[in-house]
């Protein structure tokens, strides 16, 4: 839902790919010739559309204004190319949220010009009404710094899963060493 009423809340237009295959060739030409500024998408679909522009020397690119990228890590050296190209204008931002969480719990914004050449992009801060927990294996905090499972609270946190019971109290956690009453374990070590 959101990737179809993002633009047009905000007052912008929203223009949707013809179904069917992906071909990105057609994909770079409709984002030039509509002039789109904003694209969602993973970074894994997103990665071949950046080399198929690279024949045009980025031409097809060059309207994007924010490239979000999500559901798996995103490998800047993959955008490198694009980004040095000096006509990238776009941020790269990195959206981070498994789906019992609202979809999104946390984003990085890296403005294209600011990129000094690192490959992995980090999840960022929480977005508004969410908390990001690092812990142990006994859902204790961990000092700063220490590699620990990710945990997520906050509003968009969900109650658990449909007919699965174990599942759920295996994965949506109470702790006392919490401030949440409701936590969901990604299994996500950071």
């Amino acid at each position: 839902q959101k990737n179809l009423y993002a633009a047009l809340v905000t007052g912008g237009r929203l223009v949707l790919f013809e179904p069917g295959l992906y071909d990105y060739e057609h994909m770079a030409e409709t984002i030039e010739r509509e002039g789109i500024t904003v694209i969602n998408c993973t970074p894994s679909a997103f990665y071949p559309l950046v080399e198929c522009a690279a024949d045009s020397g980025y031409r097809q690119l060059g309207s994007l204004r924010a490239v979000f990228l999500g559901g798996e890590p995103v490998h800047m050296t993959r955008l490198g190319p694009w980004l040095r190209s000096g006509v990238c204008r776009a941020d790269i931002v990195n959206t981070y949220g498994p789906t019992e969480c609202t979809d999104i719990a946390s984003y990085y914004r890296l403005r294209s010009e600011d990129w000094t050449g690192g490959d992995e992009l980090p999840i960022g801060q929480p977005i508004n009404n969410v908390r990001l927990y690092v812990v142990d294996s006994e859902l204790k905090l961990v000092p700063e710094g220490v590699e620990g499972e990710l945990c997520i609270g906050g509003a968009g946190v969900g109650r658990g899963y449909y007919h699965a019971p174990e599942l759920t109290k295996e994965r949506f956690v109470h702790s006392t060493d919490l401030p949440e009453e409701t936590v969901y374990r990604t299994g996500d070590i950071v």
